[in-house]
């Protein structure tokens, strides 16, 4: 029996100015994705043209205040990839298999969520062994990148630009009235996120659309839609259906 994908969340609570919109780096064109920290570009995860989706991670950068030092840490990282890229691997074989009648709708949406885990399971070890992940804030199409593997991004410094796709917030004001807040990778397609709801070891997610005030690259201010303490998915929320079955990343 495949487990319930394993996902990561975050609470919804109070933002205050000296939180968000004090820095440059959050300030600009929804379109244009700049670096939050001063580091290392490790990876460039897509490219011109290709089209991505809310909350996808397109550029892995090592920051030089925290470098990625620890040969375990890149071990884990390394280790976490390769069992991504051979459930990649398998899920598209079962989606051939598919196609093909080979087997059924079930058996392959199983196999959907078993990637989803998966997924979910490597963004998860990234974030917690201090990669920043520059991530797509709305559905939209690669337009350019400017960077490249080994380059150090100063803080600010414009990594990605996009093109099309839904309507993303307008970016934060240097000062931001009192409200409520989320990470900005929690939200799909501009005005929906995933909230954790059930007793714990029976967790499912409820779609719920949201009114989104300000955001950038990290942080997006609430109009209405949750609560103070509401748990919503941070990481992987493409990945999933209203209703489904999630466990919790302690």
């Amino acid at each position: 029996m495949l487990l319930p994908p394993l996902v990561v969340v975050a609470a919804v609570g109070p933002l205050n100015s000296a939180e968000v919109g004090s820095s440059a780096t959050q300030v600009g064109s929804p379109g244009q994705l700049r670096s939050e920290v001063r580091g290392e570009v490790l990876e460039i995860l897509v490219a011109p043209g290709q089209s991505v989706v809310s909350g996808q991670a397109l550029v892995r950068v090592n920051p030089i205040d925290a470098r990625l030092s620890d040969s375990s840490a890149r071990i884990q990282i390394e280790a976490a990839r390769a069992q991504l890229q051979s459930a990649e691997a398998d899920f598209k074989r079962y989606t051939g298999l598919r196609d093909q009648s080979f087997i059924s709708a079930a058996e392959w949406e199983r196999r959907q969520a078993a990637l989803a885990a998966v997924r979910a399971d490597f963004e998860a070890t990234v974030d917690r062994l201090g990669l920043f992940s520059i991530r797509a804030p709305r559905s939209a199409a690669i337009a350019s990148i400017h960077a490249q593997p080994g380059q150090i991004l100063e803080a600010g410094q414009l990594v990605v630009s996009l093109r099309g796709g839904g309507t993303s917030p307008p970016a934060l004001s240097p000062k931001v009235a009192a409200g409520l807040r989320i990470p900005t990778r929690a939200i799909l397609d501009g005005r929906w996120v995933f909230r954790v709801v059930g007793p714990p070891g029976q967790e499912r997610v409820e779609r719920v659309a949201v009114a989104i005030s300000d955001a950038d690259e990290s942080t997006a201010r609430l109009l209405h839609g949750l609560a103070p303490g509401d748990r919503v998915v941070a990481v992987g929320v493409s990945l999933l259906a209203d209703g489904q079955r999630v466990r919790v990343k302690p």
